[in-house]
């Protein structure tokens, strides 16, 4: 499982205050306080408590906490037959791509119900359902601030690797590469094609679509074999990074500063993952020895060192040691029998990326209208077979003073495009 991949399975809507947070164990499972017991709860099993009586051919629309739950009304959709199995579509506004993959988990889990809803987290569930071949396509519509994926038109393949039988893609973007989750397409066994359109939704009504791209998603509508899902997360009108919370402001500038550096998207660190592909692997498990095990440690800086380093060593070097200093300094204000967990320090440097904005009532007025747009535009050519909606409010992504508000707008949204619908809250939402 990846740093980052644990990280957002850990968020909690409750951060700590400061430095503190870091005074227990870095939890696994999603929306566990920084006390609870180390152990993942799959999804519900439930369908969930209806609002309304409703017909067997009206259109489901699910309303979910975390993310991953989704993944439940998908599968059973699936599995009734509701859902064709090859070939479909979706269509997903989110703050975050959510095109992870689980980095342990088997490549054979994919198509075993129970084992995937285990191990996919809301940063992951997406993926493994194209190497099962549900999906064939996925139109990542986003609000300007996220910048995880450019905008466009992306040919991936996702399959299970020779040497580890677990799933990669042989995607060179970023976003895969710093997750370490990027491989030649040749290391890849039963490699599904998937077609991955990015758009930006704009926050105003003066601002206009880019014209290839809004061709290509409709084109890949048209074209899809399946049928339509729709899928949107409500902290797609703002999202917070629930991570900041955690530590000071000066201690995640300081991990920011020196992840960053130590990312694809940084062209000096780009080019030497050209010439060394484990470098960004290198530099984890570097970080994770430092700060975990020897404090006298010295990171591969040196020109004869495998990893090397594309940034000066010596500003490296300082930003370590004053993460050292960071860390003897919590220690030291933690309540008496608390022990700091440095490992947070290495989760929470790998979510520094994650969008983080206070959007104001205009810009999310603007991005509802327009993403009513799209849902318009969307179903006019092909009208989806299932909805989720998940709040993400509970683990501190959508801000929770008004994440009911945008759900019902979400809700009357779709029934205005698409007619009666049935709406199916999990027993998970409060």
């Amino acid at each position: 499982m990846s740093q980052d991949d644990n990280a957002r399975r850990s968020a909690r809507a409750n951060p700590s205050n400061g430095d503190c947070a870091l005074g227990h164990a870095a939890p696994r499972g999603k929306r566990k306080k920084s006390t609870d017991v180390d152990i993942m709860v799959p999804p519900t099993t439930k369908k969930g408590r209806r609002v309304q009586s409703a017909s067997p051919t009206q259109l489901q629309v699910h309303i979910v906490e975390d993310h991953d739950e989704a993944l439940g009304p998908l599968l059973r959709g699936l599995g009734s037959k509701r859902i064709p199995f090859h070939g479909n579509i979706l269509v997903h506004f989110d703050a975050h791509p959510d095109l992870l993959l689980p980095l342990e988990m088997p490549a054979s889990d994919a198509f075993r119900k129970e084992a995937l809803r285990e191990q996919v987290s809301i940063a992951s569930w997406i993926l493994p359902l194209a190497y099962a071949g549900h999906l064939s396509a996925v139109v990542w519509f986003k609000a300007k601030w996220a910048d995880q994926i450019p905008d466009g038109s992306h040919i991936i393949h996702v399959g299970r690797r020779h040497d580890t039988a677990t799933l990669s893609t042989d995607s060179q973007l970023p976003y895969f590469v710093d997750e370490l989750l990027s491989v030649p397409r040749e290391a890849l066994q039963d490699a599904k094609k998937v077609h991955l359109i990015v758009m930006t939704v704009p926050d105003d009504e003066q601002e206009t679509f880019t014209a290839n791209t809004t061709e290509s998603i409709m084109a890949a509508i048209r074209d899809a074999t399946g049928g339509l899902l729709l899928d949107v997360c409500l902290d797609f009108f703002g999202a917070r990074n629930p991570f900041r919370a955690e530590v000071s402001s000066a201690l995640f500038e300081e991990l920011n500063m020196l992840f960053s550096c130590h990312s694809a998207t940084s062209p000096p660190f780009r080019r030497l993952l050209d010439s060394s592909p484990s470098a960004r692997a290198d530099f984890l498990k570097d970080v994770a020895q430092i700060l975990t095990k020897s404090p006298h440690v010295v990171m591969g800086c040196q020109s004869n060192s495998p990893c090397g380093c594309p940034v000066d060593s010596g500003v490296v070097q300082a930003s370590l040691t004053r993460l050292r200093g960071h860390l003897k300094s919590l220690q030291a204000q933690a309540p008496e029998g608390t022990v700091v967990n440095p490992k947070r320090l290495l989760d929470i440097g790998t979510t520094t990326d994650l969008p983080h904005v206070e959007c104001s009532e205009c810009d999310r007025a603007g991005l509802m209208r327009n993403m009513r747009r799209w849902i318009d535009k969307v179903t006019q050519c092909k009208k989806p077979i299932l909805v989720t909606i998940a709040r993400s409010a509970y683990d501190g992504y959508t801000p929770s003073g008004i994440v009911d508000a945008l759900q019902a707008d979400v809700v009357r949204h779709v029934r205005a495009a698409c007619g009666p619908i049935d709406l199916v809250i999990a027993d998970t939402v409060e």
